[in-house]
């Protein structure tokens, strides 16, 4: 008898694990590939490269700021020349905390770009899983050996492409 539960057991799991369909698919590059993930990448690198050059500005002016200080060591007296090292301090820690914040903000643009992508790629792949029978879906970056046959991405990616037009 226990015999007998056994093999209908693995039989059944036998089925089950024949029946369900594996895929794999790229998400890094339907992010960074598409039309739409272009579009958010460019938008997010043009905003990056101008804080950059704003950052660096601000910086180029600090330490010249500091090296105009550092002439004038001789010339102030020392309460004057301390008074400006101190303002000169609180300047470059004004400026790093604002360069601090402005990263953090770009990187949480990043973060919801990304978020807003997959919102709106997430349906399509649903749609197209459930079309074509797949009960397992794997990211690629997870999987070590696997049967290109079994990569959707490309096709993923045309699909994104085609239907999102934002």
């Amino acid at each position: 008898m226990k015999n007998f539960l056994l093999s209908v057991v693995i039989y059944l799991a036998t089925i089950t694990y024949a029946q369900s369909q594996i895929a794999y698919i790229d998400m890094e590059l339907i992010l960074n590939q598409s039309f739409i993930g272009k579009k958010y990448t460019d938008k997010l690198d043009v905003n990056k490269k101008r804080l950059l050059e704003t950052i660096k500005k601000d910086e180029k002016l600090l330490l010249n700021e500091k090296k105009l200080l550092i002439t004038q060591k001789n010339v102030l007296n020392e309460e004057d020349y301390n008074t400006k090292l101190k303002l000169l301090k609180i300047k470059v820690n004004d400026h790093n905390n604002l360069k601090k914040n402005r990263l953090d903000d770009l990187r949480n643009k990043s973060f919801d770009m990304t978020a807003k992508l997959l919102k709106l790629i997430n349906p399509i792949i649903e749609k197209y899983a459930s079309k074509n029978s797949i009960s397992i879906l794997l990211q690629k970056k997870n999987i070590v050996i696997g049967d290109t046959n079994l990569d959707i991405t490309p096709k993923i990616l045309e699909l994104v492409n085609q239907t999102v037009k934002e």
